[in-house]
């Protein structure tokens, strides 16, 4: 049962959390994981280390069973194509679709397309 007084404090944690910084780096688990942390009044490191690193198992999984992803507001993942380079590793070539975050939505926004090759 959420109370106001409930929703206010997780706005304000919202609201007071820090940005992921744009440094032109990848971002990182370890970045990743501290974020959720700040972010979060009751998740402690440890706890959301384990469950990031369970979610991307997941999501790696599925990626490697050929299946797109759909997870707002990240966006969708269309798979186009799967190979092996000469050193064994897996590539998938396929297209993410950006979804407006909820504040930045408009009637004719349906998200940015962008390629993205990962190898494993």
């Amino acid at each position: 049962m959420n109370t106001k007084s409930q929703v206010t404090i997780a706005e304000e944690s919202e609201a007071d959390a820090p940005e992921i910084e744009d440094n032109g780096a990848d971002l990182k688990k370890k970045e990743l994981v501290d974020a959720i942390v700040a972010r979060s009044d009751e998740l402690k490191k440890g706890v959301t280390r384990k469950t990031v690193e369970a979610a991307f198992d997941v999501i790696y999984e599925a990626l490697e069973a050929g299946r797109g992803i759909n997870i707002p507001p990240i966006g969708k993942v269309k798979i186009n194509q799967f190979r092996t380079n000469d050193a064994g590793d897996k590539i998938v070539v396929a297209k993410l679709r950006l979804s407006p975050k909820s504040e930045d939505v408009t009637t004719e926004g349906e998200g940015e397309e962008t390629a993205v090759e990962t190898a494993e």
